[in-house]
């Protein structure tokens, strides 16, 4: 038992347990610790469900309950800590729907969800009314659904996880031109196609971003300086149809990327042949007209 059953109300503002394997569920009573600003009991044994009297701690600035066994539905209860900085429930086995309620949490810059079993809700676009976001991790749950375009007020952001949610689609571009101060960027182990924006290499403090086993495909946009910022930390292997400039990697052999393949170098369009090629659908004199062309400018490059 966390919380005594005595009358005396404790005036206890900071709860940290870490680490101690203690077991057993977390009690409703916590919600009487009214001038609770911290609770953080994480990588213990705790189990059965968040205790929803969460949401009368109106003081609470940081809560981790991460890696536990926690289960069941997230509260409605915790979007109304109005106050909370940090929410730590990663790596527990808490299910159901993200709750739309957290979006009340204006001054929330820290939300890690990751590694539970939220699903088929797809990356709550809520989320973009959250401005006061640095940090968000949904790894490891079943999100589905494309990535949204909900970017634009979350430039903030610093670190991002997405990987693992079993995403579609395309990487938005937005994503490169709104997020210009993130620092870490995991979108790998989903099944994102088409090319990776260019847009991805505006940003100038990005140091590790993967994209590993998705079904990336074309020419790798970034340039030999920005790939070189990254050393290994920039993560590409298990998408097969993805290629480098064969000068990128010879200019910076540091920028991780030997694992690619080449691109191979267009063709180039011999001019005559799009000057003298008829379409099978030409009339004869739209024909005549082409080559009466073709053998005007044919004879400037004589003279």
């Amino acid at each position: 038992m966390l919380v005594g059953n005595g009358r005396r109300k404790m005036r206890l503002r900071r709860f940290i347990l870490t680490g101690t394997s203690v077991s057993g569920e977390i009690p409703n009573e916590i919600g009487g610790l009214l001038e609770l600003e911290q609770i953080t009991i994480s990588r213990n044994r705790f189990n059965g469900i968040v205790p929803s009297s969460l949401g009368n701690l109106k003081k609470l600035k940081v809560v981790d309950l991460s890696h536990n066994g926690l289960e069941g539905n997230l509260p409605e209860s915790v979007g109304e800590i109005s106050e909370l900085l940090k929410l730590d429930l990663g790596s527990n086995r808490l299910d159901g729907r993200i709750p739309e309620s957290l979006v009340h949490l204006q001054e929330l810059e820290f939300l890690d969800l990751s590694y539970n079993h939220f699903a088929n809700c797809g990356v709550p676009l809520f989320l973009a009314e959250m401005p006061s976001l640095r940090e968000l991790y949904l790894n490891g749950n079943l999100l589905e659904g494309q990535i949204p375009e909900i970017w634009e007020n979350l430039g903030g952001i610093l670190g991002l996880g997405l990987s693992g949610l079993g995403l579609v689609g395309k990487i938005p571009p937005s994503m490169g031109i709104f997020l210009r101060k993130i620092y870490y960027l995991e979108l790998d182990n989903n099944r994102l196609e088409g090319t990776v924006p260019e847009e991805l290499g505006f940003s100038d403090t990005l140091q590790e971003m993967n994209l590993e086993n998705n079904r990336l495909s074309g020419r790798l946009p970034f340039s030999a300086k920005f790939s070189a910022r990254f050393g290994g930390k920039l993560k590409l292997a298990g998408n097969p149809n993805l290629c480098v400039d064969r000068e990128l990697i010879s200019a910076q052999e540091s920028s991780g990327l030997g694992y690619l393949k080449f691109c191979s170098k267009p063709k180039p369009i011999k001019p005559n042949a799009v000057l003298f090629s008829f379409s099978g659908c030409s009339s004869p004199a739209q024909s005549s007209l082409l080559l009466i062309l073709g053998l005007f400018l044919t004879s400037l490059f004589i003279d």
